[in-house]
């Protein structure tokens, strides 16, 4: 007689070190577990991920204005401002209706 110790023995359960040892024949299962994220790291996920694409926006812009930047005639217009914010208001005015004159 067998007793249900021997059986138990004899037949080891699946996903115990026993049975992947002894059979060899069946593929083993790659089974993955994910861990559940608790309410608070999601809310710090997705704040992140909020924030990357905020900082990517800010670099598409800079590189943006970094292009309109090369363009020589608005360089040279912006260094004569620094010039015409010191003119008082009166030459300021004349300087610019002397600008429009121009074309």
């Amino acid at each position: 007689m067998q007793t249900s110790e021997s059986v138990s023995t004899s037949t080891p359960r699946p996903g115990s070190s026993a049975s992947t040892t002894t059979n060899t024949s069946e593929p083993r299962q790659n089974i993955s577990r994910k861990r559940k994220v608790r309410p608070e790291m999601e809310s710090i996920i997705k704040r992140n991920e909020e924030l990357i694409a905020l900082e990517r926006k800010k670099i598409e812009i800079l590189e943006n204005d970094a292009n309109v930047e090369d363009d020589d005639d608005l360089l040279f217009f912006k260094s004569l401002l620094p010039h015409i914010k010191s003119l008082p208001v009166i030459k300021n005015c004349v300087f610019g209706q002397k600008y429009r004159n121009l074309s």
